[in-house]
């Protein structure tokens, strides 16, 4: 099976050992089938995973009998076809937690005993939001395009199944076409990144949209220094997302984090990002595919949407040109995501579950 690596100690800004993370999966295999001599090892109070519900299938043979288990579930889809695969793949799990408040009340509609969500962090000591007149100018140089009329929509993601690529592309089509000239956007993606479902260079060769879209220069599992990135969130006027699923979405949260609005899929979280009124982005309809005869056409066996490229177009004119809006959303979202999702605020609440087993916080003999 083979450990991929040695146990790594993961440190703060101080050089300090915060805790130590033990790989547990097998070469070239998803499976973390060593998963028993990394507990035989370890002899650990608990297991603590998060995993998308297919992992949980894979490993739940693979956990010691008896040991607790927390789950931590990103939950992504409003396919109740999937709630028979939720109640046996968490059946075996001590304590179970959504990723997202959609996760738990859309899983415990259908009495599978979610008992409370904590999202994810959200690093708000790297994304937030500048004025730095020389990063900006830093930019500018950078992307030689780039001029003050520029609109410029951001997105962020690896090129898969569940990032509605094709869509993506064909929206920018769609404003371009309706006159929006000074549309760019800045695709935080790799073009050789094995995961990508497209050709992306030959769809944006065939749109005629070389003129308005970017992509960075990086290998596809390193993406942009965070400082790089930081300057990304805070120089596009609004992030997009026109995805099929997201159990939480990092990027929606960094970009918010960083004063920047956005419009996507209104799926799964969006309107939890969003807020009630959509004071911090807005939702864009979506459509759940079928063939002819009416039968749900599913991706990757889940029934997911596709948005709709017209409606998510309007969505974006609405608003990349009122800057004042664009502004108070801004405002809101970084309100709200450092009240939700500040490593403080998420760390006090993951310490209040370990608190239930009774455990006693230290490193192993060695790293202390």
């Amino acid at each position: 099976m083979g450990q991929i690596g040695n146990p790594l100690p993961i440190k703060d800004d101080k050089g300090k050992v915060m805790y130590i993370k033990y790989p547990a999966h097998n070469q070239g295999d998803r499976n973390p089938q060593n998963l028993p001599k990394v507990c035989g090892d370890l002899k650990p109070d608990f297991i603590w995973t998060n995993f998308d519900v297919q992992h949980y299938h894979n490993i739940k043979n693979l956990v010691p009998a008896g040991l607790s288990w927390i789950g931590w579930i990103p939950w992504d889809n409003h396919d109740v076809g999937q709630i028979p695969r939720a109640h046996e793949a968490f059946a075996n799990l001590t304590t179970k937690i959504a990723i997202s408040k959609f996760g738990m009340n859309f899983l415990n509609q259908h009495n599978v005993g979610i008992e409370d969500y904590i999202y994810n962090i959200i690093d708000t000591d790297n994304y937030y939001k500048i004025s730095d007149e020389e990063q900006i100018n830093k930019f500018k140089s950078m992307n030689p395009w780039y001029t003050p009329q520029t609109k410029l929509l951001l997105f962020v993601g690896r090129p898969n199944w569940r990032k509605r690529i094709i869509h993506t592309l064909s929206i920018i089509k769609e404003l371009i076409t309706r006159g929006n000239k000074d549309i760019m956007l800045f695709m935080h993606t790799s073009l050789n990144d094995p995961a990508a479902t497209v050709n992306i260079s030959e769809l944006v060769d065939g749109l005629g949209l070389k003129k308005h879209v970017v992509f960075p220069q990086f290998h596809w599992d390193q993406g942009l220094p965070v400082e790089d990135l930081r300057l990304l969130y805070n120089m596009a006027d609004l992030y997009i997302a026109p995805h099929g699923g997201e159990g939480f979405g990092m990027p929606i949260g960094e970009a918010m984090a960083c004063g920047t609005p956005f419009v996507a899929s209104d799926y799964c979280t969006t309107r939890e990002f969003a807020g009630e009124s959509f004071e911090r982005g807005i939702p864009s309809e979506v459509y759940l595919p079928r063939n002819p005869q009416g039968q749900p056409i599913l991706d990757r066996g889940v029934h997911r949407p596709y948005p709709i490229v017209e409606k998510f177009a309007d969505k974006i004119e609405q608003i990349i040109y009122d800057e004042k809006r664009l502004e108070k959303m801004g405002e809101n979202g970084i309100k709200w995501v450092r009240e939700n999702c500040s490593p403080n605020t998420v760390v006090a609440k993951w310490k209040k579950v370990f608190d239930m087993y009774d455990i006693k916080y230290g490193l192993p003999v060695g790293y202390d």
